[in-house]
């Protein structure tokens, strides 16, 4: 189930970038760290060289949120801009 669908950031060392993102979980509460969640980033302006491995993600739109995520796939060639993710714990409310 979709859970979130708007702008987000990634952060990996000092790269940051700023694109639309959609998280999803098996159920509606990504506060929940026992449910998996995953993700797909787009960066409208591919570029950046993020690595697969760790990274952390903020949504960017109320509630805002925030939690580490693990870089499954950062696309190059004509998949170059997507970033396929999956989370690690929770994605906690920021406050």
């Amino acid at each position: 189930m979709i859970r979130y669908k708007g702008a987000a950031t990634i952060r990996q060392g000092k790269t940051v970038i700023e694109g639309a993102c959609v998280v999803e979980s098996e159920d509606d509460q990504l506060a929940e760290p026992a449910l998996p969640w995953s993700g797909r980033f787009h960066d409208p302006a591919p570029g950046a060289n993020l690595e697969e491995g760790r990274a952390w993600l903020r949504l960017d739109e109320e509630p805002f949120r925030e939690g580490a995520i693990k870089i499954t796939r950062a696309g190059s060639g004509s998949g170059a801009g997507l970033i396929d993710f999956d989370g690690i714990g929770n994605l906690r409310e920021l406050r």
